[in-house]
């Protein structure tokens, strides 16, 4: 990754898809004993779609992921360095986290819609022109019903093949908690965690509780604490999992910046540290969980 100075304007290269795919497979390499890798299916224009599975296989399952909108682009980035943390095992906490759960992370999601180019702009919908965040069966409507909005859902609900990959990958793996990663764009999407809508009354407090622990980490760690609200409901990936799978996930908007403009590499460990007591914390939750998962 670089950035460099073009005609006044500052223009900044991220990894390409290819690029972060190899970033993962290299971990892989690295730490054989703890990473390890599975394809879970094609995407509309037959790109393979990888879960990479870190730390303890009989642990306690969180799953993270990045990218169902093809140009949120930073969050992949803070994802690798995410799991940079974990297998480095600079805190202590890293080492518990690798002992006591199993991590599985989607790098990317929408791959037809991240770019090749390592510009920092992708698609935000599929090769279909679907938004794939809206495409999945809980309460799916048709609506809006043009194609040319940014968030058409799609013909029909699981119509397109990313969001049925993801449905088999979480019948599978059946994680306890789960989290997806977003770039906002103000002044609706801020810096904030959305918990899954339409959940049973002890599950919210249980996820109520999940955030107050965050909270107070993030104090502990000298850390922003971001606000907790309801995520929506039509199609959304968290009530479908919620509700087919009981696997309660949390949303987070991990900059407010986007699109423009995009933040250089180098604040990306800056922005990591925001959002690692939430990690930490929602990882550590599911470690005395594992009975449960």
């Amino acid at each position: 990754m670089s950035h460099v100075e073009e005609e006044g304007a500052l223009v900044i290269s991220y990894h390409s898809r290819d690029q972060l795919i190899e970033e993962y497979f290299s971990r892989e390499n690295s730490f054989p004993s703890l990473v390890s890798h599975e394809a879970f299916g094609k995407t509309t224009l037959g790109k393979e779609m990888y879960v990479f599975k870190i730390g303890n296989p009989s642990g306690g399952r969180v799953l993270i992921d990045a990218c169902i909108h093809g140009d949120e682009r930073v969050a992949a980035e803070i994802l690798l360095l995410y799991v940079d943390w974990l297998l480095n095992q600079r805190e202590p906490v890293a080492t518990r986290i690798l002992e006591g759960c199993q991590t599985l992370i989607i790098p990317i999601i929408n791959m037809d819609g991240f770019t090749e180019s390592g510009t920092t702009q992708g698609r935000r919908k599929n090769a279909n022109n679907v938004d794939l965040y809206r495409n999945f069966p809980s309460d799916w409507v048709l609506r809006p019903s043009n194609p040319a909005r940014y968030d058409y859902p799609g013909p029909y609900a699981e119509s397109e093949m990313e969001t049925r990959n993801m449905m088999t990958l979480y019948e599978k793996t059946v994680p306890k908690l789960s989290i997806s990663m977003h770039t906002g764009k103000p002044p609706i999407f801020v810096k904030q965690i959305f918990r899954c809508a339409g959940i049973a009354r002890e599950d919210d407090a249980y996820m109520r509780n999940a955030y107050a622990k965050y909270a107070q980490l993030a104090r502990k760690r000298s850390q922003p604490v971001h606000p907790l609200t309801s995520g929506g409901r039509r199609g959304r990936p968290g009530t479908t999992f919620y509700e087919h799978f009981h696997t309660m996930s949390f949303g987070i908007e991990t900059i407010d910046t986007y699109p423009n403009p995009p933040p250089p590499s180098e604040k990306f460990p800056s922005i990591l540290n925001e959002w690692l007591p939430l990690f930490i914390t929602l990882s550590l939750e599911v470690e005395s969980h594992t009975d449960l998962c």
